[in-house]
């Protein structure tokens, strides 16, 4: 029987597998601007808690279209593909990068390198805003799987979205 220790440990090695190289995982540690506050209706962990509830699924389902699926590639890819409020943030679908992601299910996705980084004041609370919109995309349509893996290159102005 495993330890909590060892458990804890598998885990984050786990995590690491699914950050690509040269991408930085997107972690909640870290304060959050008021900006971001506002938007996400409150803190990180308020916010989620409001997207898994059926009004808060319907405002989001409502908000950004699409036609969900049953994997992160499905869901993420119908949202973007769809003309709605995050059009000026996620450009597109990296199409190299998702095809080297598909089989951890996972997607990455092309970020406007003027538009995100200033989203909510800083660059690193803009990062957990995206993080926050991608989970709480992935919980309005359906997506209950634990391990999701959120990562960013600031660098190439992408950002992954893997399980």
């Amino acid at each position: 029987m495993k330890t909590l220790r060892e458990y804890l440990i598998a885990e984050a090695k786990d995590d690491t597998s699914k950050t690509p190289k040269d991408y930085t995982k997107i972690t909640l540690q870290g304060g959050l601007t008021g900006h971001a506050k506002e938007m996400m209706g409150g803190s990180y962990k308020e916010g989620i808690t409001a997207a898994a509830t059926d009004k808060g699924r319907k405002q989001i389902l409502d908000k950004l279209g699409g036609s969900g699926g049953d994997t992160i590639v499905k869901i993420v890819r119908s949202v973007v593909e769809t003309t709605n409020d995050l059009d000026d943030i996620f450009i597109s679908v990296d199409e190299k990068r998702t095809e080297s992601l598909s089989q951890m299910d996972g997607i990455a996705l092309k970020l406007n390198p003027t538009e995100w980084p200033k989203l909510a004041g800083t660059p690193s609370s803009s990062q957990r805003l995206l993080r926050f919109w991608l989970e709480s995309t992935l919980i309005a349509y359906g997506y209950k799987k634990k391990g999701v893996v959120f990562s960013i290159s600031d660098v190439d102005n992408v950002i992954t979205v893997i399980n």
